[in-house]
């Protein structure tokens, strides 16, 4: 007498395990869509350290318009502004003025093209988009930052706001020579 195995009893462990592996993976790839992978984390940081090298481009352009000055001419000019005491302004951009994002501007064109504007050009890894935590409030002071921007070159031209009174507040540092 030889048993013969049942054929409705079978050994369902190995096909729950391929199942249960088909599962996690499945999760894992939309884990990956839905959020995004490793590339697409450091392509969004790095797309972020990049807007913020051209916010702080902007608000050392806008400090030194504040100051009565013209808008810098060169990013040689932006760079000589950094750690200057500007008078401080209604947004409190300028005081004070944010140092240190700009150690590479090897890849950002800039040009100030008329009175009161500047141009920033710079390369965006990935196509921002509204849901980006990184875009926001953030950059309220300068609202042509807070558009959506595709992956790829992008500019921004930007206007800067003459005040006022656009002289020095008494008892400040003297900011740098003005720019021509």
């Amino acid at each position: 007498m030889t048993s013969r195995r049942d054929p409705l009893k079978r050994d369902l462990g190995p096909i729950l395990a391929i199942a249960g592996g088909a599962v996690v993976l499945a999760a894992v790839v939309w884990g990956f869509i839905a959020v995004g992978g490793p590339g697409d984390a450091r392509a969004r940081r790095i797309d972020d350290m990049t807007l913020t090298k051209v916010s702080s481009i902007a608000t050392l352009a806008q400090c030194a318009v504040n100051a009565g000055q013209d808008p810098p001419k060169s990013l040689a000019d932006i760079r000589r502004l950094e750690g200057q005491n500007f008078p401080s302004d209604d947004v409190g951009r300028c005081n004070p003025v944010p140092s240190g994002p700009l150690d590479q501007l090897d890849d950002i064109e800039y040009s100030a093209p008329q009175e009161n504007r500047i141009r920033i050009c710079v390369t965006f890894l990935r196509p921002s988009t509204e849901n980006d935590p990184s875009y926001g409030n953030r950059f309220a002071s300068f609202p042509e930052l807070r558009k959506d921007h595709p992956a790829g070159r992008h500019c921004y031209d930007i206007r800067l706001i003459k005040p006022l009174n656009a002289v020095p507040m008494p008892g400040a540092q003297p900011v740098a020579p003005p720019l021509r």
